[in-house]
């Protein structure tokens, strides 16, 4: 690049100073975000609309499935998440609770979160035992992953995140408590 005036250089360093404030004052305005706050998520799953043959014959009492969890992200890059899994019968009782809590560290570069696992501690509260435990463990396995997964995050406000899951489903999160 050829400037052939002083004036253009100068205008030139100054956008990209500009530039640079703005990608710095995002990333620690994304992290203090995400650190401020306690998050939650809820998510409904409607299990009766399945294609999938091992669901429709092990499922076929089953309505739904409910996925909610809070997170919150230290200061240091550590992370705390509960998430409860709870399904449910057609008659909308609940058969089966579980507690999950997963433990770690996070990062955040680029509009992206990333999550690192060190520690899962699984414990079931309530459980009927009318579901099978290959179900059981499936909706585990599925839940750890939905929630372990890299997230775009695009921000609404400062108290609402769109997540988008690298595998392009969405959830929302919003403010539970602000710290």
């Amino acid at each position: 690049m050829i400037f052939k005036s002083k004036s253009n250089v100068i205008i030139a360093l100054l956008t990209l100073i500009l530039i640079l404030v703005v990608l710095v004052f995002y990333f620690i305005n994304n992290n203090k975000i995400l650190t401020s706050k306690v998050w939650h998520s809820n998510i409904e799953i409607d299990i009766t609309q399945t294609s999938n043959n091992f669901f429709k014959h092990e499922i076929k009492n089953l309505q739904k499935v409910v996925i909610s969890g809070n997170i919150k992200h230290f200061k240091n890059n550590t992370y705390f998440q509960d998430i409860t899994l709870s399904i449910h019968n057609k008659e909308n009782e609940t058969e089966y609770i579980t507690a999950i809590a997963i433990s770690g560290k996070w990062d955040y570069s680029q509009g992206y979160l990333f999550f690192e696992t060190d520690k899962i501690d699984i414990i079931d509260i309530k459980d009927n035992a009318r579901i099978p435990d290959k179900v059981k463990k499936l909706f585990k396995e599925i839940t750890i992953k939905k929630f372990k997964q890299t997230k775009y995050i695009e921000p609404f406000d400062n108290n609402t995140l769109l997540m988008i899951d690298i595998d392009g489903s969405t959830s929302l999160w919003s403010v539970v408590m602000e710290i």
